[in-house]
């Protein structure tokens, strides 16, 4: 008899481990979905804007690590590996990208995703820029 009630112990706490992920995935779900007010957006926007100012676009890949969130994918890259070497440049542009990309912000918070989209649009002005010259 003993034995028949271990797996039912067993799937109880299964069930539960299932139950907890399911409302913990609705959380972030909610949380990813929630729009941000105006000022939330504006403030933000300062944030990325005094980041970016009066850097070019070196320094900016040099120092993303400063703004965006600790858990992203983005690994740091140092300012004297893409000083003259435009292979380099373009591989720390699309890695930013990456890291920073809408789609590819699962589970991140509106405030990740909006300072994600934030930044790219700063980092693509300046590289534009950066082309012209």
């Amino acid at each position: 008899m003993g034995h028949s009630e271990e797996p039912s112990q067993e799937s109880d706490s299964q069930q539960s481990k299932v139950n907890d992920k399911e409302e913990e995935a609705r959380l972030k779900k909610e949380h990813s979905d929630r729009k941000l007010s105006e000022i939330e957006q504006k403030e933000i926007d300062d944030r990325v804007i005094l980041w970016a100012k009066n850097k070019n676009f070196i320094f900016m890949m040099s120092s993303l690590h400063q703004i965006i969130w600790s858990n992203s994918s983005w690994e740091t890259v140092h300012h004297f590996n893409l000083v003259n070497n435009d292979n380099e440049i373009g591989l720390a542009k699309r890695k930013a990208l990456l890291a920073l990309h809408p789609d590819k912000q699962h589970g991140a918070s509106a405030e990740q995703k909006y300072l994600a989209t934030s930044v790219i649009k700063q980092e693509w002005d300046i590289y534009i820029r950066k082309k012209q010259v």
